[in-house]
């Protein structure tokens, strides 16, 4: 017997929570609204003594906040208090259509990285298991010849046990500390029309450097933190103290900023399918070339860093100011030709029926 949940290549491949999360919600055209209408606003880590840190708002707990998932987090002495059996749990869980979402050491799994190498607890997401084959399928950013990238993988049950048993109290970093076992299924019975206010407004917070997290403030206090494009000061700083001699090179910061424009790419392309917004052709191609260029960067970065050059980190400094200077400009543009902020519900749905309707033609 085996069950196999369904998951799609996301959009953004960056950080675990939010290719997790997309990769369940690309298997569902009715979550396109909300996807575009977020992942907007960025922000960047201000301590620069520590590894530079870029994510979208919200970040970790996106989870929490996207209406078409169910979330049950259990302590891990819930889990095992109904089931002694971590195994027969975790099946039991995809049987009921649910990802699962934890902190497992992957010292103890043969297809990550640090397989008989380091103590290495870390997010893993479980998306089905074979019992013929003893195993559960698997995907991570630490998987052997992936370098670095969102695949899948699979894992003995043995192993998966093994590097449940390996995480202590302290080691569970989950859910802001608190630790358990996140299950995560789809929620199909709502839905979400594309909001074109908060986009102008999360739009404006990213131009104006807003501190977004302010609006949450009575969940927890805002973090310290560079908000919109000011956040790209820390890549400047960053940059700079390479050349010093004084940081680590760091990849993650310019995969991030690829999948942000990438993002934004996809939302201009809906918007104008949406006709919400006059001279979406032009302001589509405009923003093409910052994400291609924010893309070669990226890949000047890769090559600058194998190769310590640091007259190339220093042009690199110039190019992401006038890349930005661009980016407000098209993105002022956006903004100033939207044409309706009162109806998106209508052409959300219409949009979804033409979808539909496709792909009943495909079929």
């Amino acid at each position: 017997m085996k069950k196999i949940l369904s998951l799609s290549p996301p959009l953004i491949t960056t950080w675990t929570w939010h290719a997790n999360l997309l990769s369940i919600l690309e298997n569902y055209p009715e979550s396109k609204p909300w996807i575009l209408s977020n992942y907007i606003q960025i922000s960047s880590t201000t301590q620069l003594n520590q590894e530079l840190f870029f994510d979208f708002w919200p970040s970790s707990d996106i989870f929490f906040q996207c209406p078409f998932v169910y979330n049950q987090i259990l302590k891990r002495e819930t889990a095992e208090f109904f089931n002694t059996s971590i195994i027969d749990f975790l099946t039991k869980c995809i049987d009921m259509n649910n990802y699962i979402f934890g902190i497992f050491d992957e010292y103890y799994i043969s297809t990550c990285e640090s397989f008989n190498k380091r103590k290495h607890p870390h997010e893993l997401f479980i998306f089905g298991y074979d019992r013929n084959l003893q195993a559960f399928e698997i995907a991570d950013f630490t998987l052997k010849g992936a370098n670095s990238r969102y695949s899948h993988g699979r894992a003995s049950f043995k192993e998966i046990e093994a590097a449940y048993r390996a995480i202590s109290i302290s080691d569970d970093y989950l859910n802001r500390g608190r630790g358990g076992i996140h299950l995560i299924s789809f929620f199909h019975d709502i839905t979400y029309s594309f909001d074109t206010e908060l986009v102008i407004d999360t739009l404006k917070d990213y131009i104006n450097s807003n501190n977004t997290a302010r609006l949450h403030a009575n969940k927890e206090n805002p973090r310290d933190a560079n908000y919109g494009i000011s956040a790209y000061e820390s890549l400047r700083k960053h940059l700079i103290l390479l050349i010093e001699g004084k940081a680590k090179v760091n990849y993650k910061p310019f995969h991030f900023l690829v999948d942000h424009k990438t993002m934004m790419l996809h939302r201009i392309k809906f918007m104008g399918e949406l006709g919400i917004i006059k001279k979406s052709e032009e302001i589509y191609n405009d923003y093409f070339y910052i994400q291609r260029d924010f893309t070669i960067i990226r890949n000047q970065y890769i090559k600058a860093g194998m190769q310590n050059d640091g007259a190339s980190f220093s042009k690199m400094i110039n190019k992401i100011d006038l890349l930005v200077e661009k980016e407000v400009r098209v993105l002022m543009a956006l903004i100033e030709n939207i044409t309706s902020v009162t109806s998106p519900r209508v052409a959300a749905n219409d949009w979804l029926f033409r979808t539909n309707m496709n792909r009943a033609r495909r079929k």
